[in-house]
């Protein structure tokens, strides 16, 4: 992971600051439909080489943007989220991390302190043996296992997940002590209905608020479409032995312009299919 960021990303409206001069930067237009509301903003990006891990910052920027106009539109629909600072119930949840942003959650813990950082991985290896230990997750059966419904195999696994009861990794006394590093799937996740239907035996009562399009998917396939490989997922307490065993690609670089370019046309995919799918 280098020092300085590899890019910035300067919404409509933001004061322009980076750390690029102009002769060393690419500019990528943003131009995306969040529900009503036209988001606009450029990247700004270093003429050098990046991994994946540098893209995870700007992710997480503009994931932070749409959680933001989402809790404005469901407010203003009549909607009441109660996901705030406070509120644990979904940190015992299933949390799926893209191939960058497990690179990236390494890093970030390579960078406390020696102290902090060994009560963070023993904190990873408990829950990963406590998910061992459950065995194995269930395993999908007919129109399931063929693919004719991939949501009802995820719900299937959701729940067995939800079944363990593992804390996160990153949970201390019911609150996040990364918040600010928190992976996208976490601040994708939202809801309308009350933080008890949030337990597993009432999830049958969530009422999940969808975002316009999904971050956490535009990262798996930004890893896949860089490296030639599917889209990938790890369950958030693998992650960090799973980026040692992958330490060789965490490590591999790109044209940092090439790779953000990427990640915006994907973006704008997936955009735009969500638009004509509500259409």
């Amino acid at each position: 992971m280098t020092c300085e960021p590899v890019a910035s990303l300067i919404l409509e409206g933001d004061s322009l600051e980076t750390n690029h001069s102009p002769e060393e930067t690419t500019i990528i237009n943003l131009d995306l439909k969040v529900y009503d509301e036209t988001l606009k903003g450029q990247l700004f990006v270093a003429d050098r080489p990046a991994e994946l891990a540098d893209v995870v910052p700007v992710a997480r920027s503009l994931s932070d943007e749409i959680a933001r106009r989402t809790i404005k539109y469901a407010k203003r629909t009549g909607r009441n989220i109660p996901c705030e600072k406070g509120c644990a119930a979904c940190c015992r949840y299933l949390v799926p991390v893209s191939a960058p942003e497990a690179f990236r959650i390494w890093d970030e813990i390579q960078a406390i302190k020696p102290e902090e950082q060994r009560d963070v991985l023993s904190a990873f290896v408990n829950a990963s043996q406590r998910i061992l230990d459950a065995g194995r997750p269930p395993t999908p059966q007919g129109r399931v296992a063929s693919g004719e419904n991939p949501q009802q195999a995820t719900d299937a696994i959701n729940r067995w997940y939800a079944g363990i009861d593992v804390n996160c990794p990153f949970l201390e006394h019911e609150a996040c002590t990364i918040y600010p590093l928190r992976p996208i799937a976490c601040r994708e996740h939202m809801v309308s209905s009350s933080a008890e239907h949030c337990l597993p035996a009432n999830d049958n009562q969530v009422q999940l608020i969808e975002p316009p399009f999904s971050v956490v998917e535009a990262l798996g396939r930004l890893a896949g479409e860089a490296e030639d490989l599917g889209v990938e997922s790890v369950m958030l307490p693998f992650a960090p032995s799973w980026r040692q065993i992958n330490h060789e690609r965490a490590r591999r670089t790109w044209p940092a312009p090439a790779l953000f370019e990427c990640f915006a046309a994907i973006i704008h995919d997936l955009s735009a299919r969500r638009r004509l799918a509500a259409a």
